[in-house]
């Protein structure tokens, strides 16, 4: 099999995972969703990894009882700024519920006050390229998936397998959830 690499990876040091990164398009570019929506999430304030893998269990359960069908997939990561933090794409379902209506940074709200009780901090990277912005030009915390906008999604999604950030020899570096059997 090919060995493949995109700009992101390429910039931060190489792809660090092959088959991480083949699950990771799978999941972009096999959903059944009819409006998926892509965020990236950064989790920080833990040393534990389970502390993130709850935080995100937490979310989806949240996500998911109103009515947002979602799948995710994350990595573990170490630097000298952040030390452990925890990057997360988060695929949801936009057909009948607002994903924002959960995936925001307004304070007091419910990802919020569950962020803070769990002492974690986050933030919510939007994707760089103008090609996710709105019609006016307004930057949005998400990417669509539609036509041409799910190539660079492909492309966005692989920051999760760049090899800086990645400690050699950390027992678990990838995470994710499909999606309920039940909504498929």
């Amino acid at each position: 099999m090919k060995k493949e690499e995109t700009v992101i990876t390429l910039a931060n040091g190489g792809m660090h995972n092959q088959k991480a990164y083949r699950k990771m398009k799978d999941m972009l570019n096999n959903n059944y969703y009819t409006s998926p929506r892509l965020y990236h999430l950064v989790m920080m304030g833990s040393e534990q990894s389970r502390d993130y893998q709850a935080a995100m269990k937490a979310l989806c359960l949240e996500l998911r009882r109103q009515d947002i069908p979602c799948q995710w997939k994350g990595c573990l990561e170490v630097d000298d700024e952040k030390g452990l933090h925890f990057h997360v794409f988060i695929l949801a379902e936009a057909k009948h519920r607002n994903p924002c209506s959960i995936l925001n940074h307004n304070a007091q709200h419910w990802l919020d006050v569950m962020m803070q009780k769990r002492e974690l901090t986050y933030y919510i990277a939007p994707p760089e390229n103008p090609i996710h912005r709105t019609r006016l030009g307004k930057r949005v915390n998400y990417a669509t998936l539609a036509g041409e906008k799910l190539a660079d999604c492909l492309i966005w999604i692989s920051y999760l397998v760049k090899r800086r950030s990645k400690v050699d020899g950390m027992t678990r570096i990838y995470f994710g959830c499909q999606p309920s059997r039940a909504t498929a």
